[in-house]
């Protein structure tokens, strides 16, 4: 299970439970940046990402797994089944993916306008906790759906994310296009 941004595999703890009382096993895998993950400088686009998973994939020796990108995780996973042809993995579930486009382009005029993307970006390194809380505002369908208890337990999740992180990967939805990557994927999506 892929994450969302500025989230960590935290995010999945109830999901986690029921999947383990229907007799499956999960691997919930946080992203570089984010949660108890090493924080380093350096790249993070969906390309680094998706090589993080191999490695997971690879060490654990897993084969047949059902991905599941939720979010930012959504693209992660589909560059991840397009790089080796889906090695290790059997289908793919994009939930609320961030994917082809987080942003709007000339012709793709849904989801976010790149300037308001830029306006995030500029928010995280001037005061993350805002950008964090109202983040939590719009994670769900409406403004007030999530409790407010879940609404701060996101937000604590998101500030075990690094400042820099949490940035890249804004720049990383904000430029994505993988609207020439979909007809790649091969895999049951």
């Amino acid at each position: 299970m892929i994450h969302g941004w500025p989230l960590s595999d935290e995010m999945f703890e109830y999901q986690y439970g029921d999947l383990l009382k229907a007799g499956l096993r999960v691997v919930g895998i946080t992203l570089r940046g984010f949660g108890k993950s090493d924080k380093p400088y350096g790249s993070y686009d969906y390309d680094v990402h998706a090589a993080d998973i191999k490695s997971v994939l690879n060490k654990l020796e897993i084969e047949d797994a059902v991905l599941v990108g939720f979010s930012m995780g959504g693209p992660i996973a589909i560059k991840y089944v397009i790089k080796d042809d889906g090695a290790h993995v059997s289908s793919l579930v994009l939930c609320g993916a961030a994917a082809p486009s987080w942003t709007q382009r000339d012709d793709f005029p849904y989801n976010l306008p790149k300037s308001a993307v830029d306006e995030l970006i500029a928010l995280n390194y001037k005061d993350r906790p805002m950008l964090l809380n109202n983040f939590a505002k719009i994670f769900s369908a409406t403004e007030n759906a999530l409790s407010e208890g879940i609404g701060k337990w996101l937000f604590g999740i998101g500030l075990s994310a690094s400042s820099f992180a949490t940035g890249e990967c804004l720049v990383a939805l904000r430029n994505t296009d993988l609207r020439n990557d979909l007809p790649k994927i091969t895999l049951p999506t």
